[in-house]
C-alpha cells in the first residue's frame, strides 16, 4: 500500500508543481536551466515523500520518478502555451467586417452572377482562407516552441522541439538522479541509526 501511497502523493505533487513554474514571471524561466531546477525540486520532493512512507526508491520507482517528473514538465509548458493562446486570442481585435464577410463568402452564388463576380468572390474567399490559415499558425504549438526559444536566435523546424524534449529529458533526469542520491543518502543514515527502511 507504500508505493500507490507514494506514486499519488508524488503525481498531485508534480501536478502542482507543474502550476506553479507554469505562472513563474517568464524572465525567471530561463531556457534549460528552470527546468532543470524545477526537475530537481521535483526529485527532492519524491525522496522525501518516500523517506516519509518508508519506502527505498527501487528501479522501478525511479522509473516513475523519471516518467512524472517528465511529465510535470511537459504539463508546464501546455499550461504556459493555452495562456498564450488565451492571452493572444484576447488581443486579437473583433472585426465585424471579417464575420460579415465570411457569412458572405459562405452563401451560395447566386444564379445570375458573373464570372468576374464569382472569380473575385473566390479571389476573397482564398484571402479569408490565407488569413485564418496565419492565425492558426501563429496559434499553433509550434510557433510557441519557436518564439520560446527566440531569445537564443532562428531555429527552423524541428530543431525548437529538440530543444524542449533535451530540456524534458535533462529537468527529468537530473531530478530522478536527485531522488536516487538523496534516497541512497537516507538509508545510509538509517542504516547507520540502525532504524533501516521497512
Amino acid at each position: 500500500m507504500r508505493i500507490p501511497a507514494w506514486f499519488l502523493s508524488g503525481a498531485v505533487g508534480v501536478a502542482l508543481l507543474a502550476i506553479v513554474a507554469a505562472n513563474v514571471p517568464e524572465r525567471a524561466r530561463l531556457l534549460g536551466l528552470f527546468p532543470i531546477a524545477v526537475g530537481c525540486l521535483a526529485g527532492w520532493g519524491f525522496a522525501r515523500i518516500a523517506r516519509e512512507i518508508q519506502v527505498p526508491m527501487s528501479r522501478t520507482l525511479l522509473a516513475l520518478t523519471w516518467l512524472l517528473v517528465a511529465a510535470g514538465q511537459i504539463g508546464a509548458v501546455v499550461i504556459v502555451y493555452r495562456q498564450r493562446v488565451e492571452r493572444l486570442q484576447q488581443n486579437l481585435p473583433k472585426d465585424p467586417l471579417a464575420e460579415a464577410t465570411r457569412q458572405l463568402l459562405a452563401a451560395e452564388p447566386e444564379p445570375g452572377e458573373s464570372e468576374e463576380i464569382r472569380a473575385h468572390r473566390e479571389e476573397i474567399r482564398e484571402s479569408v482562407r490565407r488569413s485564418q490559415e496565419a492565425r492558426r499558425e501563429r496559434l499553433s504549438l509550434p510557433m510557441f516552441l519557436r518564439d520560446r526559444v527566440s531569445a537564443l536566435g532562428t531555429w527552423p523546424a524541428p530543431w525548437p522541439a529538440v530543444f524542449w524534449a533535451a530540456e524534458i529529458f535533462l529537468a527529468a533526469s537530473t531530478g530522478t538522479f536527485v531522488a536516487s542520491r538523496l534516497s541512497r543518502r537516507d538509508v545510509e543514515m538509517s542504516i547507520a541509526r540502525g532504524d533501516g527502511i521497512h
